[in-house]
């Protein structure tokens, strides 16, 4: 039978495996998970030309999770968008045979973030802390805390916030709005912190940032 005391070694052995494992392995960045319109493709590539973000940030944290450049992304994005739109359906005068962007637009990328609320957190370490207390002082009885609290799930909130200036090239009516995008989404314990998990939370809030559009064209007389 084994004795208390080498289950409660065995449990401290294996959290300690855990932290250096997680301490020592750099995250694998993904690709922005995003509900793109469809079929904008081709009119999104002659859109990106007109638009031009500018990254100034102070915490970019968010970068190592996420493939692509977040600028890039922030870029690809809203040419998606706006191709959707259908504004690009119509021509310039001397340009009769092909589709261009209307608007010129210029982003300030101000904020990104990705984390777990303060409240959250710490309710989760006292949980945690009381899971690993309970291990060694009780040994085999604290793998049932233990695997409750893997299991437990937590919010995690993204949020974006932009300066983003409209110019119609053929009024030179122009307009600037900021922008701001949040959303919470829920997620297993084991899966805060992770690129998809952080990547599928910032594109959310990118895409509620992304509801400001229509009413941003309207503003400089383009009424999709």
């Amino acid at each position: 039978m084994i004795s208390n005391r080498t289950r409660s070694n065995c449990v401290f052995i294996i959290l300690l495996s855990i932290a250096v494992v997680s301490c020592t392995s750099a995250p694998v960045p993904v690709p922005l998970v995003y509900e793109y319109p469809r079929g904008t493709k081709q009119k999104a590539k002659l859109a990106e030309g007109l638009i031009v973000v500018a990254d100034q940030r102070t915490d970019k944290s968010l970068d190592k999770f996420i493939s692509v450049s977040v600028p890039d992304v922030i870029r690809g994005v809203l040419s998606r968008e706006i191709a959707a739109t259908g504004c690009m359906d119509g021509s310039l005068p001397g340009n009769p045979e092909v589709n261009t962007l209307p608007v010129q637009i210029q982003v300030d990328l101000l904020k990104t973030s990705v984390e777990v609320p303060s409240h959250v957190s710490n309710a989760e370490n006292a949980l945690g802390a009381a899971g690993l207390i309970a291990g060694l002082v009780t040994g085999g009885v604290a793998l049932v805390p233990l695997v409750q609290y893997e299991y437990n799930y937590t919010d995690v909130v993204g949020e974006i916030q932009m300066r983003v200036h409209f110019h119609n090239v053929q009024s030179g009516i122009e307009w600037e709005d900021t922008w701001t995008g949040a959303t919470t989404i829920r997620v297993p314990i084991a899966d805060k912190g992770t690129p998809q998990t952080n990547s599928k939370t910032f594109g959310a809030a990118l895409k509620d940032a992304m509801s400001h559009l229509p009413d941003a064209l309207a503003h400089v007389g383009i009424e999709p």
